[in-house]
């Protein structure tokens, strides 16, 4: 149960980390992705700002007779450089409004995660590891009614399905909905196999909103994880990654 907590927290401390917890500043800048224009843009008058501020001050300071004009005017100047920057935080704001509200991990709704070949039993997989993670502490359940839907990423390998068979009939006794959505890996590229994960994405969108959704790429193969980090990241979705279940020869099987 302690290494229940461990991951707990540790679910915790990167979805914080995922700019939703942070200041203004990284807030605006944690959808840059979806924003590469204004955020260059904010970043640019950001600098401005402050060097309007530093010079204002320091004119202030060092002129014994100051000039009404020329006061008037860096004011003005750093008056507009502010006033941008403010209309670029309303913008973002208003579109992505769950980026600026810290989200308790206890209020996530949907977990995907990969599954790996285990050749003893599903207990011993990552996704296990992960989706039990999610909804104990020591001696207690945390909030498990949180957690409505799991989605189970496989391969084609059928050692894969039989182990994503498993561990949906146990999470399905637990009362919630379980999800295996299968992709094709051998021969696929990369961006082949990202673009299958992006189908899953497009699915949820219907249901979830990003910031209800966490995304485990712990297990399965290497390019099955980098496709599903590429996407979270791409879609606002906090991705996670628990060391203690990647430490287990289990977690990168076909």
């Amino acid at each position: 149960m302690s290494s229940f907590k461990t991951n707990h927290d540790l679910l915790e401390a990167q979805q914080r980390d995922f700019a939703k917890g942070g200041t203004i500043l990284r807030s605006v800048l944690s959808v840059s992705v979806q924003h590469p224009v204004l955020s260059l843009i904010f970043i640019l008058f950001f600098g401005l700002l402050t060097n309007g501020l530093f010079e204002l001050m320091r004119y202030a300071a060092t002129t014994p007779d100051l000039d009404g004009v020329m006061l008037v005017q860096l004011s003005l100047l750093a008056a507009f450089f502010a006033a941008v920057l403010v209309l670029i935080y309303v913008h973002v704001r208003a579109a992505h409004p769950y980026v600026f509200v810290p989200t308790p991990l206890d209020q996530k709704k949907a977990l995907i995660t990969i599954v790996s070949n285990s050749r003893s039993d599903f207990k011993q997989t990552p996704s296990y590891n992960t989706y039990e993670s999610l909804l104990y502490n020591p001696g207690v359940h945390a909030a498990p009614n949180a957690l409505q839907k799991v989605v189970l990423i496989t391969s084609e390998a059928p050692e894969v399905q039989t182990t994503a068979s498993a561990l949906k009939s146990h999470i399905e006794a637990g009362g919630r909905v379980v999800e295996i959505f299968g992709i094709t890996v051998g021969g696929k590229s990369l961006l082949e196999i990202q673009k299958q994960i992006e189908v899953l994405f497009v699915k949820l969108g219907a249901d979830y909103e990003a910031y209800e959704i966490i995304a485990d790429y712990t297990g399965g193969t290497k390019d099955m994880g980098i496709a599903l980090l590429r996407v979270s990241e791409k879609e606002l979705v906090v991705p996670v990654y628990l060391n203690s279940a990647a430490t287990t020869n289990h977690s990168r099987y076909n």
